[in-house]
Formats: C-alpha cells, sequence, structure tokens
C-alpha cells in the first residue's frame, strides 16, 4: 500500500475513533468533563467555517454582546465567543470577515482546574499579562486551556481556576496561512517594483 493510501486510511481510522467515542476529530486531546467543541461544535472548524456555519450550529449570537469580528453566545454556563477572522488586511480575502479564526469558552462561574493532570501531549507556557498571569496548556492540534495563576482583578475566579478553553486552528495549518501572506506580500511588492 502507497503511503498516501496509508495516510487516508489512518485519517479515516481516526475519524471513525472519534465519531465511536464521542471525541473530537479536530481535537482529539480534549479533556474529559470538557469535551466543548464536540458537544457544541460538531462540524464546526477554525479557518474553515463561515460565519453562516456557526450560525447553523449554535444559533443567532446574543446581538447586544456581539461584535463585528466577535460572536457571543451562551449556552449551560458557558459564554462561547466565536472569533471572525478580522477585514484588515491582514488574512487572505477568502478568511477576512468571513471564516472562524477561533471558537473561546469561559466558564460563568468558577470551575477549578488546580488537582487537574495534563497529559503529556500538552505543552505548558507562562503568559502574563497587564490584569493577570496564567498557564497556557495547548497540544498541537490548537487546543488550549488557560487557567489562572494570578487573580484577576475582575470577577470571582482566581488562582487554580479556569479562564478558558480555545479552540484555534492546529499551528501547521497557521504556518500555511502566514506562508501564503508572506507569497502574497512579495508579489505585491515585486509587482510595484519598476523593472530593470
Amino acid at each position: 500500500m502507497s503511503s498516501g493510501k496509508w495516510a487516508k486510511t489512518i485519517g479515516f481510522l481516526i475519524v471513525l475513533l472519534a465519531a465511536s467515542t464521542g471525541m473530537s476529530a479536530e481535537y482529539p486531546n480534549e479533556l474529559d468533563g470538557f469535551k466543548l467543541f464536540a458537544k457544541y461544535c460538531p462540524g464546526l472548524e477554525p479557518m474553515k467555517s463561515t460565519v453562516d456555519d456557526v450560525k447553523k450550529v449554535l444559533g443567532e449570537p446574543l446581538k447586544d454582546k456581539s461584535e463585528k469580528f466577535v460572536l457571543w453566545f451562551e449556552k449551560d454556563g458557558w459564554q462561547i465567543l466565536v472569533y471572525i477572522y478580522p477585514d484588515n488586511g491582514e488574512y487572505p480575502s477568502h478568511l477576512a470577515g468571513k471564516v472562524v479564526g477561533s471558537i473561546d469558552f469561559i466558564s460563568i462561574k468558577p470551575v477549578s482546574f488546580a488537582a487537574v493532570k495534563f497529559p503529556k501531549a500538552f505543552n505548558k507556557a507562562d503568559i502574563r499579562a497587564a490584569d493577570a498571569r496564567w498557564d497556557e496548556y495547548y497540544d498541537a492540534f490548537g487546543l488550549v486551556y488557560e487557567v489562572y495563576a494570578s487573580k484577576p482583578p475582575y470577577g470571582d475566579k482566581g488562582p487554580g481556576d479556569l479562564n478558558r478553553v480555545s479552540y484555534r486552528p492546529a499551528p501547521h495549518k497557521v504556518i500555511q496561512m502566514q506562508s501564503f501572506r508572506i507569497r502574497n506580500l512579495n508579489d505585491a511588492v515585486k509587482a510595484k517594483s519598476p523593472q530593470h
């Protein structure tokens, strides 16, 4: 069997396994008890799904909280923020203003992650912002869990509590998009350069 057929067979088996176990094919490392993407966003995919796709799955966003490039939903104690690639000239035209960049779940009430042991599939980064510090646990598929390491100045969450679960494009897809952006920029520069 050729390597291409093996890859297709393995891909099919992963999707079949995901479907039979209730895990997301896009995010196979979702933690037990927090399989939010599989539950609320079946069929959606960052860098591929459109605003219309999101509305078919999640319904109409909350008009009083949504913004131009952020669709806001609330379901079962979760704020679901769907970020759309902005139409600001930085992203390819087939994505800008139309396509999902990431989907974030923020718990309305504090959810302790103090006792959670992340599997080896996750790396850890210490993030420091002006208003808070958190640990970011991320995998190779674009799944990120942010856990507060300090108390933010707002709300009732504190160290060890979940900040958000973020479903982003896999890093290799982001690299492909960045390459696309660089090629387009190079082509634009060449087009404006005088010919010798």
